[in-house]
């Protein structure tokens, strides 16, 4: 069976090890390494159909280290950032939605694989997730942003989201697993609340039952 589309990638995967390696002890690059946290955030979303392929392909090996390779550079793009002050717009945006992309994506394809146990946490996460982009965008069409700005509860909830698909992806469908995936599910609901009930302002309908 021809493995090239699976194995390719690989070598992006090794580089931002490297370019983070390299990047060990340089306190002040900023203009000059500027491109990094946002190269390394890009690579987390192309690290995507690794992942899932690898999955639909049963080739888990292969997805485990990818998964856990793109975890690390959630890891490391923003501490880069921060590190060097070269904190950017661009990042600020493409972070989370790699992180969506990333957990989402890899529940579909580990839900394609063990069914309903996977499934249902599955569709709350993702329905929480595209609830909350809608709500984001309306924010910002309403140039209130930071109105449903991230927050520590969503931030625990990524890194909930983060850990159940790892336990996941080398673990499957165990007893533990599932109880890790129903608390990431809830955490899921509980910071999406949280982010509606921060943005009742943008909805006239609310402001006119608060009178």
């Amino acid at each position: 069976e021809d493995m090239t589309p699976l194995v390719s990638p690989s070598p992006m995967f090794w580089s931002f090890l490297v370019v983070i390696g390299a990047a060990r002890g340089l306190s002040s690059p900023r203009r000059r390494l500027a491109w990094v946290p946002n190269a390394l955030t890009v690579g987390r979303v192309a690290a995507v159909p690794v992942v899932t392929g690898a999955v639909a392909a049963d080739h888990m090996a292969l997805a485990r280290t990818a998964f856990v390779v793109a975890s690390l550079t959630d890891f490391f793009d923003g501490y880069l950032a921060r590190r060097w002050r070269v904190e950017s717009a661009l990042g600020s945006f493409l972070d989370p939605v790699a992180d969506k992309l990333m957990v989402a994506a890899t529940l579909v394809a580990l839900t394609g694989k063990h069914g309903g146990a996977v499934g249902a946490a599955t569709a709350v996460i993702v329905s929480r997730e595209i609830a909350v982009s809608a709500l984001r965008e309306w924010a910002a069409e309403k140039g209130q942003r930071d109105l449903v700005k991230v927050g520590a509860a969503g931030k625990l909830k990524t890194t909930t989201q983060f850990l159940a698909v790892l336990l996941l992806l080398f673990e499957g469908p165990s007893r533990l697993t599932l109880a890790f995936l129903a608390v990431a599910a809830l955490l899921t609901l509980q910071s999406g609340a949280l982010l509606f009930h921060q943005g009742r302002p943008l909805f006239s309908f609310f402001k006119e039952a608060d009178r």
